[in-house]
């Protein structure tokens, strides 16, 4: 039997389901905020400016999980793995840019810098928490969840920065030099990898569910 293959009108259509203003405009608004912290107020990628753009970078691909259209999407021939893995694309773009944010300030500066590894640990911990989040609220049946978990990761984050951590974990510490932070950021990143699991799973089967699979070339 012939594998399955994707073909390129089914991931074309799947990009064009994307709700993709709110897409450019949670990406916009974290760009302002990233360009504003590199210019008006340098103060780096531990700064208050810079936590907030890179969830609002987080938000962005949180948007492209959106799926209001999802009781009609369920019954085409593709499996709501990979819908999500395609939607879910927009994660890996989120980390380029902040992995560029950071490396262009890591090369700005003499003195003492956030470790590269603990702010690319961060982005990732947000981006696998965002999208797990989205990710099981539309199995739920939450079909346009971004908003909430969005403003819920905005407001985390500023939590984070006025409310002491049991512990005393330094949560925003982006030095790379102590293992509670560490280790709070791996353990944020992987609830987020099991929502993400869970949230991309079909329904009525282990694995795959009900679905055929993707669309396939004949």
């Amino acid at each position: 039997m012939e594998p399955a293959v994707v073909t390129r009108p089914a991931l074309a259509a799947e990009l064009r389901a994307i709700a993709w203003p709110p897409v450019v405009a949670a990406a916009g608004a974290s760009g302002l905020l990233l360009v504003l912290d590199a210019t008006v107020w340098p103060n780096g990628p531990g700064a208050v400016t810079a936590w907030l753009g890179v969830t609002l970078l987080t938000g962005a691909a949180c948007f492209a999980l959106d799926q209001p259209a999802e009781d009609v999407v369920r019954s085409s021939p593709t499996t709501r793995a990979w819908r999500t893995a395609v939607r879910a694309g927009g994660g890996l773009v989120v980390l380029a840019v902040w992995a560029a944010y950071a490396v262009w300030w890591r090369s700005q500066l003499t003195f003492a810098v956030p470790s590269w590894w603990a702010q690319g640990l961060v982005g990732l911990s947000l981006v696998v928490l965002g999208l797990g989040l989205c990710a099981a609220l539309v199995r739920r049946g939450r079909s346009e969840p971004a908003a909430t978990v969005s403003g819920g990761l905005v407001f985390a984050v500023l939590a984070l920065g006025l409310v002491p951590v049991p512990g005393d974990v330094q949560t925003l510490d982006l030095s790379g030099t102590r293992g509670s932070t560490t280790a709070f950021w791996v353990v944020v990143g992987a609830v987020g990898a099991v929502g993400l699991v869970w949230g991309s799973r079909d329904e009525g089967s282990r694995w795959r569910g009900p679905h055929t699979g993707p669309a396939v070339h004949r």
